[in-house]
Order: structure tokens, then sequence, then C-alpha cells
């Protein structure tokens, strides 16, 4: 009897079940290994990723997931892919998760590094604790954030 795709067989002999969060980690994991070999396939696996994600009812896991989905496509050269990224992380974070998320600092830096401050700015203002204000900040005020502007 076949298992099916959402079950995975562990060392040990275990059947673990995924959910649709960690299989969106897994083609994250692959589409990173892939980024130097075969280009070509890494949008198609982070589209993947990203549609899975997007089925996870807890807000502050999917918006983790395509703020990680943004950093790959942002190292991958793919700025404008990733800014989209980067900006609905935020908004799933800000509007559905739990405010204070660092997620929304994490991606609000990100945004910062590809040149974005003024809505890396925003956000941090609006939705970030004092400490995670301070290191988007530190990321707007970096000279890769100048380069983006």
């Amino acid at each position: 009897m076949a298992l099916p795709p959402e079950r995975r067989t562990s060392s040990s002999g275990l059947v673990e079940r995924m959910d649709a969060h960690d299989r969106t980690f897994a083609l994250i994991g692959i589409a990173k290994a892939l980024q130097a070999r075969a280009p070509e396939q890494v949008d198609a696996l982070l589209q993947e990723a990203a549609t899975m994600e997007r089925t996870v009812p807890d807000s502050d896991l999917v918006a983790a997931g395509l703020r990680e989905i943004g950093k790959v496509l942002s190292e991958a050269d793919h700025p404008d892919q990733a800014r989209a990224f980067f900006q609905e992380a935020i908004e799933r974070a800000a509007t559905e998760g739990e405010l204070g998320s660092s997620t929304v600092a994490d991606a609000a830096a990100e945004l910062a590094n590809l040149g974005e401050s003024r809505i890396a700015r925003v956000a941090a203002d609006r939705y970030c604790t004092a400490s995670d204000r301070l290191r988007v900040y530190t990321a707007i005020l970096s000279p890769s954030a100048d380069a983006g502007s």
C-alpha cells in the first residue's frame, strides 16, 4: 500500500505526518539547494511552496513561510518577487497574526535591504516592538538599503 504524499517514513521506520508548513519549508530547502545547479526550477518550487503555505491556518506561520520564500528570491536576485512576498508576510503577520511578531521586523528589514525604506519604516512603526523597530531602522540606515533607493 502506497503512502499518501503528505506522509513519509523516518529513518527509524516510523511514519510521520508532514503538514503544509513542513512541506513548504522542505520545498524551500530544495529550492535553495537547486539555486546554483538548476535556477530555472527554483521559481516553480517557490510558487508551489507559497501556494501550499497559504493553506496553513495559522497566520503567523504563513507569514514566516512567505518571509523565507522572499529571502530565497532575494538571494536569487529576483527583487520584485521578493518584495511582494515580504509585503504579503507583513500583511499576514500584522493583520491576522500576533502583533509584535518578529516576522514583521524580519520582513521589514529585508524590504529595507531591497531599497523599500519607507514601507519598512511604516511597518516597523505600526507593528513592531521597540527592539524590533531598532533592528529595522538599522537595516534602513545600512549601505545596502541606500543602494536600492
